[in-house]
């Protein structure tokens, strides 16, 4: 399969980012006075929509995820006008995704041509372009016609340079963060508050140590990293007026949604992408094997030997054909040394483990914020009833992979810190 490294998106409406920090969009009015306020801030921001009133636009849907709202704006084809994506956050969401850092992230990497770019910027939300494409599946993810492309495309990935500190806060950070909010929710549902009232921060937070610890024993490689590639954050771009029954899916692949998005450890990006295979319907069957992994890591370091080749013949003052040597690269994969293979298999699965800590709090927290209709709770004790079925497993081919005396020592002072 050719391995195709998507452009730079055109821009829907060539203009300054533009930003509206007195501009909000109320969700709990109902879909009309929000729909309202959308078009007003789209008036305000985007050049050739001042005088463009609801009738000229049909607003949809697009997802109500369980973070976050998404609608597109489509207006009348012959005002000659792109549509827009308008993402309105969830309420309450400022207390778990840091929205500065978010800021930042988002339009630099539009700028990059890594996702769609960013038009504007308002106190709740931002608009982006729209992109014509389709998403993929949980089982379309961890096919092995996906694989080998997601795989290139997050190494990719990894090597973007944005303006924050290289200093990863996620995942241990975060949830220590998280784990502070989570014990003090007061939960006005009955039936919420007798299952939050179950839980026990103590030992889940003995287990945070533990993990950790053991985690700290991979000396995972610092990266920027997604840390939420879950199906629905992988698009494949498509020709418009595509027929979405029958999808190109070997367009150009492209991820998105960065709001969880930063500086953290290689381990804990592959790890949590993997553990999104299941899908919010938490089948775990579909956690890769060694095999499927294996196929994954093969391509991966693939594509970090042609970036290194890249810079190699930059710095020489060559140039390298990139869609030659993608296209070589697909054809023959480099040979990868089997204890190469064997680390980074645990290193993703260890840090698996911390991904469903990590989710695990979060939807605690969103149980009692989120006015999506989404069971958080459940989802948490998916998430953390996944963790310890797989804790003792991943935590001991951890140690053996990459233990021993000094291994253990460095946990302990990891544990200890």
């Amino acid at each position: 399969m050719a391995v195709v490294t998507p452009p730079a998106p055109a821009v829907a409406a060539p203009q300054q980012l533009v930003v509206l920090d007195d501009e909000a969009v109320t969700l709990k009015s109902g879909n009309s006075t929000a729909h309202k306020q959308m078009l007003a801030v789209c008036q305000k921001a985007l050049a050739g929509w001042e005088h463009v009133s609801a009738a000229d636009v049909e607003f949809s849907t697009v997802s109500a995820g369980i973070t976050n709202v998404n609608a597109k704006l489509a207006p009348r084809p012959e005002l000659g006008l792109a549509p827009v994506m308008f993402k309105v956050f969830g309420e309450k969401t400022e207390q778990i995704i840091d929205r500065s850092a978010e800021r930042v992230i988002v339009v630099a990497l539009g700028d990059q041509g890594f996702g769609p770019q960013v038009l504007a910027l308002f106190a709740n939300g931002r608009i982006e372009q729209w992109l014509n494409c389709c998403s993929i599946t949980p089982q379309d993810m961890c096919s092995a016609r996906m694989v080998p492309r997601i795989a290139r495309q997050l190494r990719r990935f990894h090597g973007i340079q944005v303006d924050l500190p290289r200093q990863p806060h996620a995942p241990w950070g975060v949830i220590n963060e998280w784990m502070d909010k989570a014990q003090q929710l007061q939960f006005t549902d009955p039936v919420k508050q007798a299952a939050y009232e179950q839980i026990d921060f103590a030992a889940l937070a003995a287990e945070v140590r533990e993990t950790q610890a053991v985690c700290a024993l991979t000396q995972s490689p610092v990266v920027f990293g997604h840390c939420d590639l879950l199906s629905g954050n992988i698009l494949i771009l498509q020709q418009p007026g595509f027929d979405p029954s029958a999808p190109d899916l070997d367009g150009p692949l492209i991820f998105i949604d960065y709001e969880y998005g930063g500086y953290t450890f290689r381990g804990f990006d592959v790890g949590n992408h993997f553990t999104e295979y299941a899908g919010f319907e938490g089948d775990y069957t579909r956690y890769p094997s060694k095999q499927q992994q294996e196929l994954f890591f093969r391509h991966y370091l693939a594509q970090e030997q042609q970036e290194v080749a890249a810079a190699t013949a930059a710095a020489a003052g060559a140039t390298l054909d990139p869609a030659a040597a993608a296209a070589a690269a697909a054809a023959e994969l480099p040979p990868v040394d089997p204890e190469v293979l064997d680390r980074l298999s645990a290193e993703a699965n260890v840090w698996a483990l911390a991904a469903h800590i990590y989710w695990g709090v979060w939807a605690i927290i969103q149980a009692c914020n989120s006015p999506i209709d989404f069971d958080y709770m459940q989802f948490s004790r998916v998430r953390l009833g996944e963790f310890r079925r797989r804790k003792e497993e991943f935590l001991a081919e951890a140690r053996r992979v990459f233990g021993g005396a000094d291994g253990d020592a460095a946990a302990a002072a990891a544990a200890d810190s």
